[in-house]
């Protein structure tokens, strides 16, 4: 679990049903809009952060608009500084209503609790001296392995 990373929801229902009209399958349609995340503004709800969990709610997103079925965009919009987060979370594209499954077939049931779990890939730095077979090994009274002649830079 990531604490502190920011999450925005953006309304993307417009340009999803643009794409769709246009002949793009679903999946081509989410794949774009995901792919161009940086195109979309219209916030539809504001940048929410992760808790101790890694986890955050977005509540009150219409499912409609209309006759329209509400699309949201949700993008992690900031990182926490205490991690070195090297590639931020995929966004991820949800056309509305999402309905319960059940018995191996979708019900008529409007799921209210989607879970989506957007992932970071993330690194600690570590210290490594590619060329130590250059240097001196000396063992300390515990018998821990020392290197002598190293330098900043080595």
């Amino acid at each position: 679990p990531l604490e502190g990373a920011g999450f925005t929801a953006y309304d993307v229902t417009d340009a999803y049903l643009a794409l769709i009209a246009n002949g793009k399958s679903q999946a081509e349609a989410t794949k774009e809009i995901a792919d161009n995340a940086s195109n979309y503004t219209t916030v539809a709800k504001a940048e929410q952060k992760t808790d101790a969990n890694g986890q955050t709610t977005f509540e009150g997103l219409a499912l409609k608009d209309g006759d329209k079925d509400k699309v949201y965009m949700f993008v992690e919009t900031s990182t926490p500084g205490n991690v070195s987060v090297t590639t931020k979370a995929t966004p991820i594209v949800l056309a509305m209503p999402i309905y319960t499954f059940k018995d191996g077939k979708y019900s008529d049931t409007i799921n209210t609790n989607v879970q989506v779990y957007p992932k970071n890939e993330t690194k600690t730095d570590k210290k490594e001296v590619a060329n130590l077979d250059k240097f001196t090994e000396v063992k300390d009274a515990d018998g821990k392995v020392l290197y002598h002649n190293l330098t900043t830079g080595d």
